[in-house]
């Protein structure tokens, strides 16, 4: 956990203390004597954003097979992406979308069309928390004080009088605070927005943009030969030290004639630890029995490749993947 991350966490905890405390007092404050009257506005508690300090990868692969693009994939490919990724990655968060290979000599270089990282963004300081004032204690009652009762009720009527004053200067001080402290969070929280928003913005208009002819034909896509070059590139970037969280997201019918082989037949080297894998089947249903034969044949595959295997069916695709994708992202 970096020093930010710490001073974001600290200045939460102190200010849902201080609301706690002074969570009694609406926006008229008014001391026992009527004569003090102090007013001012609730305090908020500031909602700041955290971040944690971590990096991700995530690396996106589309089938380009024109029976995949003519029914209507690609373009439910888009909506997915931008419904799905704001809500989940941050500055300094990297995004790469590449075609699925339709032959074995095209490669990573060739089938790669968008790769770049979300802007880092500087977060303005939070303004200084108030100081809660000292309480001033009342006078104590001694056996000598009783014979001096009315001086004694006058002293202890002043320090009521006194803390009471600088208990609400406090509270309006603290609303004040307050407001200036969420404006801070607000503005933090619109350029964290921004970053992402450009980033998957760009990366849209690249997938809308894209020139599909020299993929788009009716040849089975190469699946092996693409995940074997993507694990050796992610193997490099998810190293410990490089990225923090890497993840493998297919848009893909996943229909390679080989899909039946034996794992250890095929002779692609493969490694895929530490890379959390999603496939999204646009065209499977839970009912569907043909569907259900592709997911075990390619559970297989997965599991030699040392890797967990998440599934994303029709029916409920952005909301499935998004609460996965949350949970490889959050770990």
């Amino acid at each position: 956990m970096n020093k930010t991350t710490k001073s974001i966490i600290t200045a939460a905890l102190l200010v849902l203390a201080a609301v706690v405390l002074i969570a009694g007092c609406n926006a008229e404050l008014q001391s026992d004597n009527s004569s003090t009257a102090t007013v001012c506005a609730n305090p908020v508690t500031p909602q700041f954003p955290i971040l944690d300090g971590t990096r991700s990868l995530i690396f996106v692969l589309v089938e380009a097979n024109s029976t995949y693009y003519e029914a209507g994939n690609i373009h439910r490919t888009q909506t997915t992406l931008k419904y799905v990724l704001p809500k989940l990655m941050k500055p300094g968060d990297r995004l790469i979308l590449a075609w699925i290979e339709n032959n074995e000599l095209e490669g990573l270089n060739k089938t790669v069309f968008f790769d770049a990282t979300a802007d880092l963004v500087a977060i303005p300081m939070t303004p200084t928390m108030p100081t809660a004032p000292t309480s001033i204690p009342r006078p104590t009652e001694t056996p000598f004080a009783r014979l001096r009762e009315t001086a004694l009720a006058e002293t202890v009527q002043a320090a009521d009088v006194t803390s009471t004053a600088s208990y609400y200067d406090y509270v309006c001080q603290f609303a004040d605070w307050s407001k200036r402290a969420q404006s801070t969070a607000d503005a933090s929280r619109a350029q964290i927005k921004t970053s992402v928003d450009n980033l998957v913005g760009s990366a849209d208009t690249k997938l809308q943009s894209n020139d599909l002819a020299q993929f788009l034909d009716d040849a089975s896509p190469h699946i092996f030969e693409t995940i074997s070059r993507a694990s050796k590139f992610l193997g490099d970037m998810c190293a410990p030290g490089k990225y923090d969280h890497c993840v493998l997201l297919f848009f893909s019918n996943m229909k390679d004639w080989r899909r039946d082989q034996d794992p250890k037949y095929l002779r692609y080297s493969t490694d895929l630890n530490r890379i959390g894998v999603a496939v999204v089947l646009y065209s499977c249903r839970y009912d569907d029995d043909e569907c259900g034969k592709r997911i075990a044949a390619w559970q297989k595959h997965f599991d030699a490749y040392h890797t967990t295997l998440h599934f994303v069916l029709d029916g409920n695709i952005e909301g499935d993947l998004q609460n996965y994708l949350n949970d490889l992202l959050r770990r």
